[in-house]
């Protein structure tokens, strides 16, 4: 492996809010002290975790432990149904939560202009 500094624990917040039907990475939160508080922050972000947009609301929630460093999160949201004048609860998204170690960091590489393109500090 190559590249930067190993050993950092992180929660990592995986999302389908189901619009796009399609797990993207939300948020890793770097967390100090090492695995085991790591954890201890992952539980409760389970229980907390809004994300700040559409969804920054309270929503009801099932937390599914996957193993003991992984997390499935189903959202759920009630709406009136005018039709049924009734209270209906519908899903609203999904979470994976997951304590991760950093094994390796890579920068990535200067973009630079396409051939045949002066760039602006170029010579005239």
């Amino acid at each position: 492996m190559s590249g930067g500094t190993s050993g950092e624990w992180y929660v990592v917040i995986e999302a389908d809010y189901g619009l796009e039907h399609q797990w993207r990475l939300e948020k890793k939160i770097h967390v100090e002290g090492g695995r085991e508080q790591t954890v201890a922050r992952a539980r409760e972000l389970c229980l907390s975790h809004r994300d700040g947009g559409f969804f920054n609301e309270e929503h009801g929630r099932q937390v599914f432990r996957l193993s003991e460093t992984s997390w499935l999160v189903e959202l759920s949201k009630a709406s009136w149904d005018e039709k049924s004048e009734e209270s209906r609860v519908y899903p609203a998204g999904l979470l994976r939560i997951s304590v991760a170690e950093l094994e390796t960091t890579r920068e990535a590489p200067p973009a630079v202009p396409p051939p045949g393109r002066r760039s602006r500090w170029s010579r005239s």
